[in-house]
Protein backbone atom coordinates (compact mmCIF):
# COMPACT_ATOMS: atom_id res chain seq x y z
CA UNK A 1 0.00 0.00 0.00
CA UNK A 2 1.31 3.65 -0.96
CA UNK A 3 -1.21 5.52 1.54
CA UNK A 4 0.77 6.82 4.57
CA UNK A 5 -1.35 6.01 7.79
CA UNK A 6 -2.15 9.32 9.52
CA UNK A 7 -0.73 8.56 13.65
CA UNK A 8 -4.02 9.94 15.05
CA UNK A 9 -6.06 7.46 17.33
CA UNK A 10 -9.21 9.65 16.23
CA UNK A 11 -9.61 7.96 13.15
CA UNK A 12 -9.80 4.83 15.00
CA UNK A 13 -13.43 3.42 15.25
CA UNK A 14 -15.04 1.61 18.62
CA UNK A 15 -14.93 -1.35 15.93
CA UNK A 16 -11.77 -1.29 15.41
CA UNK A 17 -10.33 -1.43 19.16
CA UNK A 18 -12.83 -3.82 20.12
CA UNK A 19 -11.09 -5.89 17.02
CA UNK A 20 -7.70 -5.44 18.74
CA UNK A 21 -8.79 -6.19 22.49
CA UNK A 22 -10.37 -9.47 21.29
CA UNK A 23 -7.07 -10.17 18.76
CA UNK A 24 -3.57 -9.02 19.26
CA UNK A 25 -4.24 -6.87 22.14
CA UNK A 26 -5.14 -10.44 24.03
CA UNK A 27 -7.77 -8.93 26.66
CA UNK A 28 -6.03 -5.89 26.61
CA UNK A 29 -7.44 -2.11 26.89
CA UNK A 30 -6.67 -0.20 23.71
CA UNK A 31 -8.31 2.81 25.61
CA UNK A 32 -5.53 2.69 27.82
CA UNK A 33 -2.88 1.84 25.63
CA UNK A 34 -3.04 5.15 24.32
CA UNK A 35 -3.88 6.83 27.32
CA UNK A 36 -0.14 5.28 28.89
CA UNK A 37 1.47 7.51 25.74
CA UNK A 38 3.82 4.91 24.27
CA UNK A 39 4.20 6.03 21.20
CA UNK A 40 5.97 2.91 19.35
CA UNK A 41 2.49 0.79 20.79
CA UNK A 42 0.38 3.71 19.55
CA UNK A 43 1.44 3.58 16.55
CA UNK A 44 1.68 -0.11 15.85
CA UNK A 45 -2.25 -0.20 17.42
CA UNK A 46 -3.14 2.29 15.08
CA UNK A 47 -1.17 0.55 11.92
CA UNK A 48 -2.55 -2.52 12.46
CA UNK A 49 -6.26 -1.36 12.80
CA UNK A 50 -6.11 0.63 9.68
CA UNK A 51 -4.90 -1.71 7.73
CA UNK A 52 -6.08 -5.02 8.77
CA UNK A 53 -9.93 -3.09 8.17
CA UNK A 54 -9.20 -4.56 4.17
CA UNK A 55 -6.38 -7.27 4.78
CA UNK A 56 -7.48 -9.72 7.32
CA UNK A 57 -4.27 -11.35 7.21
CA UNK A 58 -2.28 -8.15 8.05
CA UNK A 59 -1.02 -9.47 11.58
CA UNK A 60 0.42 -7.53 14.70
CA UNK A 61 3.56 -8.31 13.69
CA UNK A 62 3.59 -6.81 10.15
CA UNK A 63 2.23 -3.17 12.27
CA UNK A 64 5.18 -3.51 13.90
CA UNK A 65 7.63 -3.94 10.70
CA UNK A 66 6.54 -0.92 9.73
CA UNK A 67 9.09 1.57 8.72
CA UNK A 68 8.69 5.34 10.04
CA UNK A 69 8.69 6.39 6.42
CA UNK A 70 4.87 4.35 6.66
CA UNK A 71 3.39 7.04 8.52
CA UNK A 72 2.25 10.55 8.54
CA UNK A 73 3.01 12.32 11.21
CA UNK A 74 0.96 15.76 12.27
CA UNK A 75 4.37 18.14 11.23
CA UNK A 76 4.35 17.45 7.38
CA UNK A 77 5.97 14.29 7.00
CA UNK A 78 8.81 14.06 9.19
CA UNK A 79 8.84 12.43 12.60
CA UNK A 80 9.35 14.24 16.08
CA UNK A 81 12.76 15.37 16.49
CA UNK A 82 14.61 13.32 18.94
CA UNK A 83 16.61 15.99 21.60
CA UNK A 84 20.50 15.18 21.89
CA UNK A 85 21.45 14.79 25.69
CA UNK A 86 23.51 18.39 25.19
CA UNK A 87 20.26 20.17 24.20
CA UNK A 88 19.06 22.53 26.79
CA UNK A 89 15.99 21.36 28.71
CA UNK A 90 17.14 17.20 28.30
CA UNK A 91 18.39 16.37 31.67
CA UNK A 92 17.83 12.90 33.37
CA UNK A 93 17.70 14.79 36.77
CA UNK A 94 14.00 14.92 38.10
CA UNK A 95 12.33 18.32 38.13
CA UNK A 96 12.96 21.20 40.28
CA UNK A 97 10.21 21.05 42.86
CA UNK A 98 8.30 24.54 43.09
CA UNK A 99 8.46 26.04 46.37
CA UNK A 100 5.18 25.22 48.00
CA UNK A 101 2.55 28.09 48.89
CA UNK A 102 1.67 28.47 52.20
CA UNK A 103 -1.47 30.86 53.71
CA UNK A 104 -0.28 33.15 56.07
CA UNK A 105 -1.70 31.62 59.85
CA UNK A 106 -5.01 32.70 60.37
CA UNK A 107 -5.34 35.56 63.15
CA UNK A 108 -5.94 34.13 66.56
CA UNK A 109 -8.53 35.70 69.00
CA UNK A 110 -7.25 39.06 70.26
CA UNK A 111 -5.80 39.46 73.03
CA UNK A 112 -7.93 40.01 76.53
CA UNK A 113 -7.58 43.35 78.17
CA UNK A 114 -8.48 41.53 81.95
CA UNK A 115 -5.49 40.63 84.04
CA UNK A 116 -4.56 37.17 83.86
CA UNK A 117 -5.72 34.98 87.63
CA UNK A 118 -2.58 33.06 87.25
Amino acid sequence: MSDKIQLNPNQLTLRDLRRAKAGPLEGRDPIELIGAGDMLEIAQLIAWCVRSRDDPEFAWSDAGEMALGDFAFSDGDQPPPIASPDEPGTSDAPPTPRPSRTRPPKPGPPPSSEPSSA
